[in-house]
C-alpha cells in the first residue's frame, strides 16, 4: 500500500482478509482484480461532489466550523445551563458521538462548574421524552433543531412541544433560545426561520442527513461542547488526500467496501464494527445507520443488504465472541483499535493474607495492558477461526482522529454501495414508514393507507396466545 499523509491517523490492517492468512477463506488477488472496472466506475462517480456533496465538507476553510463557532459564541454569551438537540437518526448520532468520544464530562446530570449539560434527544417515547422536557427551565435553555427537511414528525413534534412552553415562559424572546438548522432555502424550519427571524444554520442540500456530521449538523454541537471542529476537519481532509487513490489496493476506505462487497458474495453480510473503546460506541452505532441505511436496497427483483451490528470490547466478548468464533461464516468483523488510552493504572497485588490466586499474573500489571492483551487475543482468536477480520487502528481518540473515522466510513460506505450498484444516497424504505406513520396519525390524503393498516393495530383474539 503506498504511504500515507504524514497527519493522517488511520492504519487499516487487511492481512487477515486476505487469502492465505486466514485458516479458510480469504479474498485473493483475483477477486480484487474483478472489481477493476467497477471499481474505476465508483471512483470516477464519487468525483461528483455536486452529487456526493460530503466531500466539499472536508476542509477546515468550509465556512460551517467558522458559521457553527460563531453562534456557540453568541449563546455562550446568555449564559445558559443546558443545551438541548432536537434530531433523529444522523440529525443525532453525529452529536451523540462527538459527546462521547471527545467531551464526557458534560453527561447529562453531572455538569462541571462553567460546563452545560447536554441532552440529545432522538426519541419521541412519552415515558422518557417528557420528564426531561417538563424540567427544562426555558430561561436558562439552548435548543438546537435539527432537520434538514423540516418535516420529520418526531423531531416536529419535540419542537412543538418546547416551542410552547417557551412561547409561555419567554413571550416574544422564545426564539432566542432557539438555533435552527436546516436547509438553507426550503422547508418547514427555514420558513420559520424567515417569518419569526430565528438564528438558522445550513445543511447543504446536496448532504443527506446520514452523511451531514461534518456540517453544522456535527460541527455545533461540537463547538458548543468545546470541541475544536477545525481539527475534526483537518482529520477528514487528511483521510479525503488518501481517498483520492483510484487504486483500492491503495485506498483505505475502497479496500474496506471492496473487501466487504467481496465477502458477501462468499456469505459474510454481516458486518460487525467490535471498537475497544467505550468512548467510541455511538461512532459504531452512527457507522450502523450510515452503513445500514446506505446499502440495504431492493435492485429490481434483488433484495441487496450488508447488515451492520456493534460490539464492544472487551464486553462483548462475553455476550457475542462465542457466536462470531462457533456461529456460522456469515460475518466480517472490523476490530477498532486505539493505541493510546490517555490514563492508565497499575493493577494491585491480592489482598493481604490471601492465598495464591489464580490470577497472580494481573498483579503489578497496568490496566491498559490487560485491555490490549484481551483485544489482540481476541483478534488472533477470530483469525485462527478463519473468521475475516480487518483491524482499524487509530494512535487515540481526538478531534482530528474521529474527523478521520467520519470521513474513512462515508468514503467507505458511497463506494460499497456504487460497487453493488445502488444508490448509497437514498432511502425509499424509510420513506415509506414515514408516510404511513403520517397517515396513521391523520395527514391529508392518507384516509386509503390508514385504512389498510387497520390490521397492524390492535392484536386479534383469534391469533393471541
Amino acid at each position: 500500500m503506498s504511504p500515507s499523509p504524514a497527519n493522517s491517523l488511520i492504519r487499516l490492517d487487511t492481512r487477515w482478509v486476505r487469502a492465505g492468512e486466514l485458516s479458510t477463506g480469504g479474498l485473493s488477488p483475483a477477486d480484487f482484480e474483478g472489481l477493476r472496472e467497477a471499481s474505476a466506475k465508483a471512483h470516477r462517480e464519487l468525483s461528483r461532489t455536486e452529487r456526493f456533496g460530503f466531500f466539499t465538507l472536508a476542509d477546515p476553510a468550509t465556512p460551517a466550523w467558522r458559521e457553527s463557532a460563531k453562534a456557540a459564541k453568541a449563546a455562550w454569551k446568555k449564559n445558559f445551563t443546558d443545551f438541548v438537540i432536537l434530531g433523529i437518526g444522523g440529525s443525532a448520532l453525529g452529536a451523540k458521538t462527538l459527546q462521547q468520544a471527545l467531551a464526557p464530562e458534560t453527561i447529562p446530570g453531572a455538569p462541571k462548574p462553567g460546563k452545560v449539560r447536554v441532552r440529545i434527544l432522538d426519541n419521541v417515547d412519552p415515558g422518557t421524552l417528557l420528564p426531561v422536557l417538563n424540567a427544562l427551565d426555558p430561561k436558562k435553555t439552548l435548543v438546537n433543531v435539527v432537520s434538514k427537511s423540516g418535516t420529520t414528525v418526531e423531531t416536529a413534534a419535540q419542537f412543538l412541544l418546547l416551542a410552547k412552553k417557551f412561547r409561555a415562559a419567554l413571550g416574544k424572546k422564545w426564539k432566542d433560545h432557539f438555533v435552527l438548522t436546516t436547509d438553507p432555502e426550503k422547508g418547514e424550519l427555514r420558513r420559520l426561520a424567515r417569518e419569526e427571524n430565528v438564528l438558522t444554520l445550513d445543511v447543504p442540500p446536496n448532504v443527506g442527513g446520514r452523511y451531514s456530521v461534518l456540517s453544522a449538523v456535527g460541527l455545533f454541537p461540537a463547538a458548543i461542547l468545546g470541541i475544536d471542529g477545525k481539527k475534526i476537519l483537518a482529520g477528514a481532509a487528511s483521510m479525503k488526500e488518501r481517498c483520492g487513490a483510484e487504486n483500492l489496493l491503495q485506498n483505505p476506505a475502497y479496500f474496506f467496501a471492496a473487501a466487504h462487497v467481496l465477502l458477501a458474495k462468499k456469505g459474510g453480510n454481516v458486518n460487525v464494527l467490535f471498537p475497544y473503546s467505550e468512548k467510541l460506541e455511538f461512532l459504531a452505532r452512527w457507522f450502523c445507520q450510515l452503513w445500514g441505511e446506505s446499502l440495504g436496497k431492493k435492485k429490481g427483483s434483488e433484495r441487496i443488504g450488508l447488515t451492520p451490528t456493534v460490539a464492544l470490547g472487551t464486553t462483548d466478548q462475553h455476550s457475542q465472541l462465542q457466536l462470531y468464533l462457533d456461529g456460522p461464516r456469515d460475518k466480517v468483523i472490523t476490530t477498532l483499535s486505539v493505541e493510546s488510552h490517555g490514563t492508565d493504572a497499575a493493577i494491585p497485588a491480592s489482598l493481604p493474607g490471601a492465598k495464591e490466586s489464580g490470577v497472580n499474573f494481573l498483579y503489578g500489571k497496568k490496566l491498559g495492558a490487560l485491555f490490549d492483551a484481551e483485544r489482540d487475543a481476541t483478534k488472533a482468536a477470530l483469525a485462527r477461526n478463519g473468521v475475516s477480520l480487518l483491524d482499524l487502528r487509530i494512535p487515540a481518540i481526538s478531534a482530528h482522529s474521529l474527523g478521520e473515522l467520519f470521513f474513512f466510513f462515508e468514503v467507505a460506505t458511497a463506494f460499497a454501495g456504487l460497487l453493488l450498484e445502488i444508490d448509497p444516497l437514498d432511502q425509499p424504505a424509510v420513506e415509506e414508514g414515514k408516510r404511513l406513520a403520517a397517515a396513521l396519525l391523520g395527514k391529508k390524503d392518507g384516509e386509503e393507507d390508514a385504512r389498510a393498516l387497520t390490521p397492524y393495530r390492535s392484536p386479534d383474539p383469534k391469533f393471541v396466545l
